[in-house]
Protein backbone atom coordinates (compact mmCIF):
# COMPACT_ATOMS: atom_id res chain seq x y z
CA UNK A 1 0.00 0.00 0.00
CA UNK A 2 1.21 3.35 -1.00
CA UNK A 3 1.81 6.07 1.83
CA UNK A 4 -0.03 9.31 1.16
CA UNK A 5 3.58 10.64 0.47
CA UNK A 6 3.71 8.85 -2.62
CA UNK A 7 0.25 8.98 -3.75
CA UNK A 8 -0.68 10.83 -6.73
CA UNK A 9 -3.80 12.75 -6.77
CA UNK A 10 -5.24 15.59 -8.44
CA UNK A 11 -7.33 18.72 -7.07
CA UNK A 12 -9.78 20.27 -8.78
CA UNK A 13 -11.91 23.23 -7.76
CA UNK A 14 -14.72 24.69 -10.62
CA UNK A 15 -16.75 28.18 -10.08
CA UNK A 16 -20.25 27.68 -11.89
CA UNK A 17 -23.47 29.79 -12.69
CA UNK A 18 -24.96 29.10 -9.46
CA UNK A 19 -26.98 26.11 -7.82
CA UNK A 20 -30.15 26.16 -9.70
CA UNK A 21 -30.19 24.18 -13.48
CA UNK A 22 -29.12 24.75 -15.85
CA UNK A 23 -25.58 25.35 -13.87
CA UNK A 24 -22.84 25.91 -16.09
CA UNK A 25 -18.71 25.29 -15.11
CA UNK A 26 -17.37 29.09 -15.84
CA UNK A 27 -14.16 28.49 -14.41
CA UNK A 28 -12.06 25.25 -13.43
CA UNK A 29 -8.72 24.58 -12.17
CA UNK A 30 -6.67 21.96 -11.42
CA UNK A 31 -3.12 20.90 -9.62
CA UNK A 32 -1.68 17.35 -9.66
CA UNK A 33 -0.12 16.38 -6.07
CA UNK A 34 2.15 13.77 -4.95
CA UNK A 35 0.88 13.84 -1.15
CA UNK A 36 0.32 16.99 0.20
CA UNK A 37 3.02 18.71 -2.19
CA UNK A 38 1.83 20.13 -5.65
CA UNK A 39 3.73 18.60 -8.74
CA UNK A 40 4.16 20.75 -11.89
CA UNK A 41 2.45 23.83 -13.18
CA UNK A 42 -1.40 24.13 -12.58
CA UNK A 43 -4.16 24.04 -15.02
CA UNK A 44 -6.90 27.52 -15.00
CA UNK A 45 -9.18 28.22 -18.22
CA UNK A 46 -12.87 30.34 -17.54
CA UNK A 47 -15.23 28.91 -19.78
CA UNK A 48 -17.74 31.13 -21.96
CA UNK A 49 -21.14 29.10 -22.36
CA UNK A 50 -22.57 32.39 -23.92
CA UNK A 51 -25.12 32.43 -20.75
CA UNK A 52 -25.76 35.54 -18.13
CA UNK A 53 -24.25 34.92 -14.67
CA UNK A 54 -26.80 35.39 -12.18
CA UNK A 55 -25.70 38.19 -9.74
CA UNK A 56 -25.99 35.49 -6.45
CA UNK A 57 -23.67 33.75 -8.43
CA UNK A 58 -21.23 37.29 -9.05
CA UNK A 59 -21.82 37.73 -4.87
CA UNK A 60 -19.54 34.23 -4.58
CA UNK A 61 -16.66 34.23 -7.03
CA UNK A 62 -16.60 37.79 -8.80
CA UNK A 63 -16.96 36.33 -12.53
CA UNK A 64 -19.35 38.61 -14.37
CA UNK A 65 -21.12 38.11 -17.10
CA UNK A 66 -19.25 40.82 -18.88
CA UNK A 67 -15.34 39.20 -17.78
CA UNK A 68 -15.96 35.73 -18.61
CA UNK A 69 -17.64 37.15 -22.29
CA UNK A 70 -14.18 38.29 -22.53
CA UNK A 71 -11.90 36.26 -21.16
CA UNK A 72 -13.76 32.97 -21.48
CA UNK A 73 -13.01 30.09 -24.09
CA UNK A 74 -14.78 27.35 -25.81
CA UNK A 75 -16.03 24.82 -23.19
CA UNK A 76 -15.17 21.88 -25.59
CA UNK A 77 -11.64 23.63 -26.09
CA UNK A 78 -10.87 23.71 -22.32
CA UNK A 79 -12.47 20.12 -21.85
CA UNK A 80 -10.19 19.03 -24.21
CA UNK A 81 -7.25 20.37 -22.12
CA UNK A 82 -8.24 19.88 -19.09
CA UNK A 83 -8.30 16.12 -20.24
CA UNK A 84 -4.76 16.39 -21.93
CA UNK A 85 -3.73 17.87 -18.28
CA UNK A 86 -5.10 14.66 -16.19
Amino acid sequence: MKSMQETEWVLIDTETTGLSQPIYVIEVAAQKMRGWEPEGEPYQAYLNHDVDIPSSAIAVHGLTTQFIAQNGRDPKTVHTELIEFL
